[in-house]
């Protein structure tokens, strides 16, 4: 144990009984500078388990935390509190049944698995599942579940703790790629792989077993998506469109969805999540209706690490906000796409229906004024990066724009770009043998 880790105070600790602990802090023990895993550490006979929070928090941040109890929680404290006590729940449930307790299936007893039954990596999935819902991460919770669920699709619900194998993932992956993109293989691999090293940590099979997903191709494959953009001169054709038509008695759902595609691409490149929780907030009023901020729902549960969006309210921007978006009004919601009382998980069906919808409803627009292409939301993004990048704008500025870290900052966007179109290329490249500045 680093030594770092006894300077790390808990936020919260119990004395449960039988020489056990249970407290609330960060695991420094592979501390790497950052962030550190929010668990909770149990004491039993003088020896440590670690049942993980499923968050992740800046030691300094955590230790203002604990020196200031008297502060309003936040949100994150409240939910890993609410962890803490199911955990302590459940430990008192076991020893209030006189029912064996051990290190070893510690991370069975706290979580209300049938301690009978050996856990296995249908159980650990679905803890760790539960675990993502607990603490608020419920999209996550869900992508975790799809993946679950075709594991068990393809390679059944009874795969024993002796099977887990190199060869046992590569046979899932061919059974994938029968009908899935390699981008959701990936997503479900590094779902898979989470859980192969948690059984692996736990005792369930052995610690090779957990490192069977090293070189392994498939699972940081993604689908090449640098061509799905659209320019300069086909988003202003769209504009126009939307001008044209939106004013008329006949414009219905397919002219919303236009609007909504649009104000994606004109805010920043944002994403349909953060679009329908955009509010006017203090800034959109100290800037007189400028300007739009809001933190990226993305990182909004990574303490260290949370993103605030500033985007520029232009001209164009602002004409589909008098026709798409309610009156403003201090701490109210742009659109009546939901309410601030909506449950989270009916947001994320929600934001998952309408994506569908504009999608769908771009494609139409497309097919009708015969155009090659079948857009969805995430186009708006890569063409925002791909657009400004052409014109001449610095990476830096992109990359600030979009809410990317500046950690990884001009690397992660250079995901979203596409490659340079013919212009910028001959442009370009004739400075090669030109005397004459660009």
């Amino acid at each position: 144990m680093s030594k770092i880790y006894h300077l790390i105070p808990a936020y919260r600790r119990q004395y449960i009984g039988k020489n056990i602990t249970a407290a609330l802090t960060l695991d420094t023990r592979k501390d790497k500078g950052g962030a550190c895993p929010v668990v909770v550490r149990i004491r039993y006979d003088g020896k440590y388990s670690y049942v993980f929070v499923g968050d992740s928090c800046d030691k300094e941040e955590f230790i203002k935390l604990c020196e200031s109890p008297g502060k309003k929680k936040a949100s994150k404290l409240r939910m890993w509190s609410r962890f803490f006590d199911m955990v302590v729940s459940n430990i008192l449930s076991v020893l209030e049944k006189g029912e064996g307790f051990s290190l070893a299936s510690l991370q069975c007893h706290v979580m209300g698995a049938d301690t009978s039954t050996k856990e296995n990596v249908h159980t650990l999935w679905r803890r760790l599942i539960e675990n993502k819902r607990l603490t608020g991460r419920l999209k996550t919770a869900a992508c975790y579940e799809q993946a679950l669920n075709r594991f068990e699709k393809d390679m059944g619900t009874k795969v024993g703790n002796s099977k887990m194998s190199r060869e046992l993932i590569e046979e899932w992956v061919k059974k994938m790629e029968v009908n899935l993109s390699p981008t959701t293989i990936g997503i479900y691999l590094r779902t898979f792989r989470i859980v192969v090293k948690m059984g692996a940590r736990d005792g369930l099979w052995s610690r090779e077993k957990g490192e069977a997903f090293m070189q392994l191709p498939a699972i940081n494959k993604k689908r090449d998506r640098k061509d799905e953009y659209l320019d300069v001169i086909t988003m202003k054709y769209f504009y126009d469109l939307y001008v044209s038509i939106s004013q008329r008695r006949e414009a219905g759902r397919v002219t919303r969805s236009l609007g909504l595609f649009l104000f994606l691409y004109l805010g920043n490149g944002m994403n349909l999540a953060d679009m329908v929780r955009l509010e006017y907030n203090d800034c959109y009023f100290r800037s007189k209706g400028k300007l739009l901020r809001f933190t990226r729902h993305k990182t909004m549960h990574e303490s260290s690490n949370k993103i605030d969006i500033t985007i520029p309210i232009i001209p164009e921007l602002r004409l589909l906000m008098d026709r798409l978006c309610l009156p403003p009004r201090r701490g109210g919601l742009l659109f009546d796409i939901i309410t601030h009382k909506t449950p989270e998980e009916k947001v994320i069906a929600i934001v998952h229906q309408l994506n569908k919808v504009i999608r769908k409803d771009m494609r139409s627009i497309c097919y009708n004024h015969d155009m090659d292409v079948q857009p969805s939301t995430t186009w708006c993004r890569h063409s925002y990066a791909t657009n400004l990048r052409d014109a001449g704008v610095s990476i830096e500025y992109i990359s600030s724009m979009m809410g990317h870290t500046m950690t990884r900052g001009s690397l992660t966007t250079l995901h979203y770009l596409s490659d340079y179109n013919e212009e910028t290329m001959f442009r370009n490249n004739a400075l090669l043998l030109s005397s004459e500045s660009k």
